[in-house]
């Protein structure tokens, strides 16, 4: 069962300020784009809306998050976005002469702005999980990260 005192502790430590402050430009970008839309809200500012709905909320369940779960399926969550980008590559969307959008929905995404943090996750635990004197030699820097992730 979820502890909401936990949950709770957990909301109470986010940094408000920054968090505050980045939404306060999103808000105004999505204003921008409402306005070169020529007031119309469907044309771009409304897919920046669900966009910064659906980001919002994966930032609060990453931060209420057990860390352990993250480093747990970080090998996965990899995995996961290098097989984003082979979809994209097999049945992807072109756009300005590059196929690396996959049409979901009415939405389009870039698998590779998701595959970098799930790599930045996987390196993170490679690198916690060898030995720290095997960190230095170039094979364990080059090519055991590659094999073993991929």
């Amino acid at each position: 069962m979820i502890n909401s005192n936990n949950i709770l502790d957990k909301l109470s430590r986010f940094p408000i300020l920054f968090l505050s402050s980045i939404l306060l430009l999103c808000l105004i970008d999505i204003a921008t784009l409402y306005s070169v839309g020529g007031g119309d809200f469907s044309m771009w500012a409304s897919k920046q809306l669900i966009s910064l709905l659906i980001s919002s909320t994966i930032i609060i369940i990453l931060g209420i998050s057990d860390i352990s779960h993250i480093y747990k399926y970080s090998y996965v969550m990899y995995l996961i976005g290098i097989l984003l980008l082979i979809i994209a590559d097999i049945i992807g969307y072109t756009a300005m002469g590059a196929q690396r959008w996959i049409k979901i929905g009415g939405m389009t995404i870039q698998p590779s702005e998701i595959t970098k943090p799930f790599l930045i996750v996987a390196l993170a635990r490679y690198y916690n999980d060898i030995d720290i004197n095997l960190i230095g030699n170039i094979k364990t820097i080059s090519l055991k990260p590659a094999l073993k992730i991929s």
